[in-house]
């Protein structure tokens, strides 16, 4: 008579390429491990936790069955007897599915390190990072940190990668519980699409804003934060952050170290940040100038009618290099002079540079281009004049 195990595992699509049969090996005992199974399946625990103990004491047996063994003995006698039968069986029938068992009894921190250490030795066994992930999700952890996310969207990926095929299936005696695992797997995955694996990107960003303070850098961390603390260039210790810090317009590069308590109180970083003074001129001239093209220049009306003004880009140019214009054609013809850039007052339009340009006051429209100090060119624009 066919194995009933093997007819159901037949439905199960996502691991139709494993074999159905298990190796005789593992029948030659008994069958303990099967009759185990089958009593907990009926609800016969006593039957079940009998045979659990002849079986998996002689043969590695499947994860979960171990599973299923570990439940029965919480259940009727506390975690601290059960982690003392698998103390016991871990030393006297050693194996990567054994070690796996007892590691998932054990207390939080040395569950997770015996869990990274059988990663380490066993880098294709895709069950520990299940259980990786597991003690980094939103159901252990309660409050869930980003850093935390990422690591197990990390973990959860390594396990997806490995869940397939005989190498994978070969673990489990119920094939039905396996897939389960899969499709746990995949549905926390969906969560966690916007999350950036460690490493990736810092999980905060940076905004300098010039002033005549100077620069204003502000952080902003993607998730809540109890405490900010930064360090700027050579400073030995880490100060509180409040709503901004200073950093002279015309310092040279600077390194800007930050780190925050997120909201399960761990710190977070440092991470590292770079303050380029000219780069960061060009990031925030295409801030502003980007989004409003309207403002790149502007036709003077009555009788101002004879003149274009570059007034507002003016006050952008340290992050310009060029402004290309035409009248009444869609082709920039024509080059407006930027004055040279002042770092240290950049934003004041010098006295003796004029922010317009003479024109035919029955102009109807003008054509405008930029060029970034980084190269970048924008797309022509028309600005019409008002009737």
């Amino acid at each position: 008579m066919p194995n009933p195990l093997c007819r159901r595992t037949l439905l199960l699509a996502t691991l139709a390429t494993a074999a159905c049969g298990k190796p005789a090996s593992d029948l030659a005992v008994g069958d303990d491990c099967q009759v185990a199974r089958e009593a907990d399946r009926r609800g016969d625990y006593k039957t079940a936790r009998t045979a659990f103990a002849s079986c998996l004491a002689r043969v590695p047996g499947y994860v979960d069955s171990h599973a299923s063994y570990q439940r029965i003995l919480e259940l009727e006698d506390g975690i601290e007897a059960a982690r003392k039968v698998y103390a016991d069986l871990v030393r006297d029938n050693p194996g990567v599915v054994t070690s796996f068992a007892h590691a998932r009894l054990l207390p939080s921190a040395e569950r997770t390190v015996a869990l990274e250490r059988i990663a380490a030795q066993q880098p294709d066994f895709a069950p520990v990072y299940y259980e990786l992930a597991f003690d980094v999700s939103e159901r252990a952890l309660g409050l869930q940190s980003l850093a935390a996310k990422a690591k197990e969207k990390l973990y959860l990926q390594a396990f997806l990668q490995r869940a397939h095929g005989p190498e994978f299936v070969r673990y489990f005696a119920d094939y039905a519980f396996a897939e389960a695992w899969i499709r746990d797997a995949q549905a926390r995955m969906a969560k966690l699409a916007d999350v950036a694996i460690v490493g990736d990107e810092p999980p905060l960003t940076m905004t300098a804003t010039p002033s005549n303070a100077g620069w204003m850098i502000h952080f902003t961390p993607r998730e809540l934060a109890m405490a900010i603390e930064v360090r700027v260039g050579g400073e030995a210790d880490f100060r509180r952050f409040e709503q901004y810090i200073t950093v002279p317009l015309s310092a040279s590069s600077t390194r800007i170290e930050v780190r925050y308590q997120d909201a399960t109180g761990a710190w977070q970083g440092p991470f590292d940040f770079t303050l380029e003074p000219k780069a960061q001129f060009v990031t925030f001239a295409k801030s502003v100038l980007l989004k409003m093209p309207s403002i790149w220049a502007m036709l003077g009306e009555d009788s101002q009618a004879g003149y274009l003004y570059f007034t507002t880009a003016m006050v952008y140019r340290c992050g310009l290099s060029r402004i290309e214009y035409g009248l009444d054609t869609d082709v920039p013809d024509r080059e407006f002079a930027l004055p040279a850039c002042d770092f240290e007052d950049p934003m004041a339009i010098p006295a003796t540079a004029l922010p317009m340009v003479e024109i035919d006051p029955r102009t109807a429209f003008v054509s405008l281009r930029l060029t970034f100090a980084d190269g970048e060119r924008t797309d022509v624009h028309r600005i019409a004049r008002k009737r």
